[in-house]
């Protein structure tokens, strides 16, 4: 937890939101996701959310959740918007404009567009049962 000033009084930076980000990452699931692309100005201003996502998705846990999504990081010089190109494996793509967006309110998208494209959990009655458990 850090302390900034502002304008003599200390304010703390909250914890919630963090909190929330994290809740976010556990919920990220990459199986309907073909290919992510970041591209980013690393001069421009208010980057280090954009970045922070790049790590969070960047992580060996994320990544598990399907290992033949290819990341690919573009890193420009040419003071344009931070950009996330998803492409989908339904042929869709999706583009998250970056630039006033945080770490959370990305996460939050990314995981209202791929939950509804996740294939359905087997259910018990779909579940082939072995010699052992049919005579139980």
């Amino acid at each position: 937890m850090s302390l900034y000033k502002n304008s003599g009084l200390v304010i703390k930076k909250s914890v919630g939101t963090l909190q929330d980000v994290f809740i976010q990452i556990k919920a990220v699931d990459l199986r309907p996701i073909k290919r992510i692309s970041y591209k980013f100005d690393p001069f421009s201003p208010n980057i280090t959310q954009f970045r922070d996502l790049i790590f969070f998705l960047s992580a060996a846990k994320v990544r598990e959740t399907n290992p033949k999504c290819f990341f690919k990081t573009d890193v420009v010089s040419d003071r344009s918007d931070p950009q996330i190109n998803c492409k989908l494996e339904n042929g869709s793509e999706v583009i998250f404009k970056a630039k006033n967006l945080t770490t959370l309110e990305i996460l939050e998208q990314l995981n209202k567009i791929v939950k509804p494209l996740l294939p359905s959990e087997p259910t018990e009655a779909e579940i082939p049962r072995t010699k052992s458990q049919k005579k139980r």
